[in-house]
């Protein structure tokens, strides 16, 4: 770089008092920066390089920036638009800019920069340096990366607790309000009001569900369980399972199911999630005296079409365009009569997306009904052996254990099971529940997963591996409700996953080996 470069020890001695010239709180400033910054003089002559500038090079930067050492910097092909900026800069004395400009790094691997240049004045407003920045884009989006990632991160942990600290009361409620409903002993408003209290509970419970599931899906982390199911099935039970709720609500159901099977590849709660958000959506907008239809018809041998259509407010333009959207809602009143937090068909449209199917909304407009249609593929595979389902196994009288130490919940639900014929004893943590197992020797253990000191996965793991408890029918009941949750419950030796509340018949149905919808 000849005369350019000079000597290096006055060279050195130049930089360090440039850079003891600046002001003290402005020299730490720029000595602490994580992006590298350069101050040279009015020729292009490097006089100051900060350690984060050294530390990317892997070597102190000396000579001009119109030099052969500052090219060797810069990729080839971003050399003579850098010098243009600069030289264009220079010559007016104006800040400038090149965004995407290559820097070679220490080991020699180009990374992008966004590069800045600013003149310095003194006080009679004269140039006298320039300062100039660059900004490592690679490393900023992998710091936005990571901090999205571990935003996320933060949000299941924050939802999952969420859910688990909602659930966990919603428990013994509905188990009190259940008993009430098994004893016999109420009088009809008495009994009204225990099926408010039921339905209000389910209501919260799928509130729980759906926002949980709703962020998994918007996260990427929801997985399906997927084998060869009957769409008809699934559709026909979750209609039934409906139906007294529409009626409470005085709203007509009618129901034009395809006879026989039509089988998908898919993960059958699941699917029966989609019939019930839509069902729900349908009851929430469609005021007493109208009615809901469901249709389930095959298209051609390539597709299941399900309907849900009712006479309810409908949708105007602008509504359909975002009904699909996460906390889109069509009552924005203060009245909020429909409820909810506007996650049903963003969760029926993220869980059919993932079917590999597709949802579409269409209506008249507002307080013209509106219909929601899903396409599913059908599975034209041959059915394998062992796609019926497993049978009850054992009597209608079982001997159940029940390990929860929510007292509340632990008496409610052992109430519920003696009411219901069972033998039943209760454990208030994981060994005491071990020392009942052994001595009992139940036919079904209820689990809850969250119990101080010995969890639920260890209280599995544990039964799993005694002789007399080794083949126990194990379910967990308990409030954390997540993919990792099952996931984990699965590898301990849960046969079935169950979150709070759950309803006593689909409790009565696991615990007697019955597939669930």
């Amino acid at each position: 770089m000849g005369d350019a470069v000079g000597d290096g020890g006055a060279r050195e001695q130049d930089a360090s008092r440039v850079a003891g010239d600046l002001d003290q709180p402005f020299r730490m400033l720029v000595e602490g920066l994580p992006i590298g910054v350069m101050l040279v003089d009015t020729r292009g002559e490097i006089e100051y390089v900060n350690p984060r500038c050294a530390e990317y090079l892997g070597r102190e930067l000396h000579g001009s920036l119109e030099g052969p050492e500052a090219e060797a910097v810069v990729h080839p092909e971003d050399v003579e638009r850098a010098m243009g900026a600069w030289l264009a800069a220079r010559s007016g004395d104006q800040p400038f800019e090149v965004e995407g400009l290559r820097l070679r790094r220490h080991d020699g691997a180009y990374r992008s920069h966004l590069a800045r240049g600013f003149p310095l004045r003194d006080r009679s407003s004269r140039v006298t340096h320039w300062a100039l920045c660059g900004i490592d884009l690679h490393r900023a989006h992998d710091a936005a990366a990571e901090a999205r990632e571990s935003e996320l991160l933060y949000k299941d942990a924050f939802l999952a607790m969420l859910g688990h600290e909602l659930r966990n009361p919603l428990g013994p409620i509905r188990n009190a309000a259940q008993i009430l409903g098994m004893t016999g002993t109420l009088d009809a408003t008495g009994s009204r009001s225990v099926a408010i209290i039921d339905r209000q509970v389910g209501h919260l419970a799928r509130i729980v569900d759906d926002l949980l599931d709703v962020s998994r899906i918007v996260a990427g982390r929801l997985e399906l369980a997927r084998e060869r199911t009957d769409l008809a099935e699934v559709v026909r039970e979750t209609v039934e399972a409906h139906r007294a709720e529409l009626d409470a609500a005085s709203l007509r159901l009618q129901a034009d199911l395809a006879g026989g099977s039509l089988m998908v590849n898919g993960d059958r709660k699941r699917l029966a999630q989609v019939v019930d958000s839509l069902l729900d959506n349908a009851r929430k907008f469609t005021p007493p005296g109208g009615s809901v239809t469901v249709r389930l018809l095959p298209r051609g041998e390539e597709a299941a079409v399900l309907t849900v259509a009712d006479t309810g407010i409908g949708m105007d333009a602008e509504l359909l365009q975002r009904a699909f959207g996460v906390f889109s809602q069509g009552d924005r009143s203060l009245e909020r009569t429909s409820g909810g937090l506007g996650l049903g068909l963003a969760l029926v449209k993220g869980l059919v997306d993932l079917h590999g199917g597709e949802v579409r909304a269409t209506s008249a407009g507002p307080r013209k009904g509106a219909q929601v249609v899903v396409e599913l593929p059908l599975d034209r595979s041959r059915a394998r052996p062992g796609d019926g389902g497993t049978t009850a196994a054992g009597g209608q009288r079982l001997r159940v254990l029940v390990v929860e130490d929510n007292v509340d919940a632990a008496e409610s639900l052992q109430t519920l099971l003696r009411i219901a014929g069972h033998e039943v004893q209760t454990a208030l943590s994981g060994p005491s529940g071990l020392a009942v197992a052994e001595r009992f020797r139940p036919e079904v253990v209820l689990c809850d997963i969250g119990l101080p000191g010995m969890d639920g996965y260890a209280v599995a793991r544990a039964l799993r591996a005694a002789p007399a408890t080794a083949s126990v029918h194990l379910v967990a009941l308990t409030g954390y409700g997540q993919d990792e949750d099952r996931r984990r419950g699965r590898d301990a030796g849960f046969d079935d996953y169950l979150t709070k509340p759950a309803d006593f018949r689909t409790l009565q149905r696991v615990m007697l080996r019955k597939p669930v919808p």
